[in-house]
C-alpha cells in the first residue's frame, strides 16, 4: 500500500508510515510520495491541534494523552529520518525532545494524584485503582516520588487475605490430609497471582 487511501480518510499514522514503508523499497513510487510530500506537513498540524484541544480540556490525565501523542509523532518523524527517500520529501521532521521530560512527569503527576484520590475513598476496589495509578506513574518516571511506598500500601489495602485451614484428620489418613492440604495450598497460590489481589496464608503465616 501506498497510504493514499488512508490519508484521504485522515488516518495520518497510517498513511505516513505506509507511505515511507512502499519508498524503503522503491524509492521513486509516485503515489507514496505524494503522500509523504503532502501527508506529513498536514499530519503535524493535525497532532499539534489535537495537543491543543486536550491541554484544554478537563481530561484529568491531558497530559497522558499529550505525551502519547508527541510520541505519536515522533514515530513518524524516526520513519521519515530513516529512509532516504523520505527524508528528500521532508528534510526536517518534528521530532519532540525537550519537551518531553516536562509532560512525562507532569502525566507521572497526574497518576499519582489519580492514586490519592482513589486512597481517600478507602475501599477495597479505590485501593486497587490507586494501585494502578502509582504503577503508571512510576512507569512514566522511574522513582516518581514515593510511588514504590505508595504501591506496597495500595497493594495491602486491595489485597483480600484468605487464610486456609487444614480440616482435622486424625489416624491413618492424617498423612494423606496433609498431602492434599499441601496441594491445594499451592494450587490457590498459582491459580491467584499477584495481579488478582488474592493472597492466602497458612494458619502459621
Amino acid at each position: 500500500s501506498t497510504g493514499l487511501k488512508s490519508l484521504q480518510q485522515g488516518n495520518y499514522y497510517d498513511a505516513i508510515m505506509k507511505a515511507a514503508n512502499r519508498l524503503s523499497s522503491d524509492p521513486d513510487n509516485r503515489k507514496a510520495s505524494q503522500v509523504v510530500r503532502e501527508g506529513y506537513p498536514m499530519a503535524v498540524a493535525y497532532y499539534q491541534e489535537e495537543i491543543d484541544q486536550v491541554l484544554t480540556s478537563n481530561d484529568p490525565f491531558r497530559w497522558k494523552r499529550t505525551l502519547e501523542i508527541m510520541q505519536t509523532v515522533n514515530r513518524i518523524s524516526d520513519e521519515v529520518r530513516r529512509i532516504p527517500a523520505a527524508r528528500k520529501l521532508v528534510p526536517s521532521p518534528k521530532t519532540y525532545t525537550s519537551e518531553m521530560t516536562d509532560v512525562q512527569n507532569r502525566a507521572a503527576q497526574e497518576f499519582y494524584d489519580a492514586g490519592i484520590d482513589a486512597l481517600s475513598r478507602k475501599t477495597r476496589e479505590a485501593a486497587k485503582q490507586a494501585y494502578f495509578h502509582f504503577q503508571n506513574a512510576d512507569g512514566l518516571v522511574r522513582g516518581f516520588k514515593d510511588t514504590k511506598q505508595k504501591m506496597l500500601l495500595a497493594k495491602d489495602l486491595a489485597t483480600l487475605k484468605v487464610v486456609v485451614e487444614q480440616i482435622p484428620v486424625n489416624g491413618k489418613y492424617e498423612y494423606s490430609a496433609q498431602f492434599f492440604y499441601d496441594n491445594v495450598f499451592q494450587m490457590l497460590n498459582q491459580q491467584f497471582q499477584e495481579k488478582d489481589f488474592v493472597h492466602f496464608f497458612s494458619p502459621e503465616e
